[in-house]
């Protein structure tokens, strides 16, 4: 099992980032890309507030899913011909009647947008989930983190629940836990799996058991099943943002 980063790690990271993140909410004809390819502007119709953004390859894919673009015609525009994609990109989003939402990161060098997502997007972020289920295991040695890591998209959380214990044959002992992931930036909705650690090659294998995983995406309710299973209870709470709605 990849046990990526300690958990103090990851926690310190997770604040860091929970305090280095905004979202804004604007109609897509407030939007707009520089003729560099990369940055990218919101603009409040009525004033001349602003926002500028450097952007992540995700946001640019989010973008071309968005619009319609291609993705391979997309990449070439933006490499060979930027203020071509600008034009394509800026026409578009001139057209389109909806809002969408842009969750930011500064990641040392001023705001990044990193991903670009529906306006109605139910946000739930990784502090969330740290906070809703580390308390169900603090101070108790039954359980233990075996692998945790937050990633630019992701954070990976998996538990084991030493007392859930069973030999499957003679020397080969497994453990009962859970994996817990989540994306910030659209990449799959809050997941929840039951987790088989075998400690003969202290390996993690995540059991497939035929059922959806308890999740919680754009506009549905999470489960927390497996989780009440292992630990005896669960837990979620939801997040805010800033709006650039015209007023």
């Amino acid at each position: 099992m990849k046990t990526g980063r300690n958990l103090q790690e990851v926690l310190v990271e997770l604040n860091r980032q929970n305090q280095a993140k905004q979202d804004f909410i604007s109609p897509a004809q407030g939007m707009h890309l520089r003729e560099d390819g990369h940055t990218f502007e919101i603009n409040h119709l009525t004033t001349n507030q602003q926002e500028v953004f450097g952007t992540t390859s995700l946001f640019h894919r989010q973008v071309a899913s968005a619009l319609g673009i291609p993705a391979k015609y997309y990449d070439l525009m933006q490499k060979e011909k930027p203020e071509l994609l600008a034009e394509n990109v800026n026409s578009w989003f001139a057209d389109k009647p909806s809002s969408y939402m842009v969750r930011s990161m500064d990641y040392g060098a001023g705001q990044v947008a990193r991903a670009l997502l529906s306006e109605r997007y139910r946000r739930i972020d990784n502090m969330e989930i740290a906070t809703a289920v580390l308390p169900l295991f603090a101070g108790n040695d039954q359980y233990e983190v075996m692998s945790c890591e937050v990633t630019e998209n992701r954070l990976y959380l998996k538990v084991v629940n030493h007392r859930l214990e069973m030999e499957v044959r003679k020397g080969d002992i497994v453990q009962a836990g859970v994996m817990i992931s989540n994306s910030e930036v659209g990449l799959g909705a809050v997941s929840i799996q039951p987790l088989v650690y075998r400690l003969v090659c202290t390996n993690g294998m995540v059991v497939n058991d035929g059922r959806t995983p308890s999740s919680c995406g754009p506009s549905g309710k999470g489960g927390g099943g497996q989780l009440h299973a292992v630990f005896g209870r669960d837990d979620g709470s939801g997040g805010q943002g800033i709006s650039f709605e015209a007023a």
